[in-house]
């Protein structure tokens, strides 16, 4: 049966975890492979190889999201979405909205939340909030969490 290893660095790694998952194939509902699981260093590795292909993308990314943002409006549009894109589009809404009316939808939002604890800086941006500061660098998120150990997450 075949199994799936991982790509960093423009090559296969063949995983160090002893861990894989079950594929399958949709159209028949069969067992078509397996896929190796990644060991923490083997996920450091490739975040790590990502960051170095390509330096600067946050700033690319918000840079390209402010354009659109700015197209939108000037076509009379809003921005929609679905499920936990609050973070993402709330340094956004003066872009879409103007300055104004973010102001009224803050008083709205003080209104029913004087100290300010239901969901901060989700629907409307916290000062100095930009749109992708909510993704997560995944070693420090473990170092953070876990301080820096490796994580022993049975198959």
């Amino acid at each position: 049966m075949n199994e799936i290893q991982h790509w960093i660095d423009n090559q296969v790694v063949v995983s160090t975890s002893g861990r894989t998952a079950p594929v399958y194939n949709p159209a028949l509902g069969e067992q078509s492979g397996t896929v190796a699981l990644a060991s923490v260093e083997e996920v450091d590795a490739a975040v790590a190889s990502a960051k170095a292909a390509a330096p600067g993308w946050r700033e690319t990314i918000e840079r390209i999201l402010y354009e659109i943002a700015g197209e939108v409006a000037r076509l009379g549009g809003t921005l929609a979405g679905e499920h936990g894109d609050g973070r993402l589009r709330a340094p956004l809404l003066e872009t879409i909205w103007g300055a104004d009316m973010v102001a009224l939808f803050r008083e709205v939002k003080e209104a029913f939340d004087p100290a300010g604890i239901l969901n901060p800086g989700v629907i409307l941006p916290l000062a100095g909030q930009r749109p992708l500061d909510a993704i997560r660098d995944f070693a420090a998120q473990r170092s953070r969490v876990f301080g820096g150990e490796a994580l022993d997450i049975p198959q």
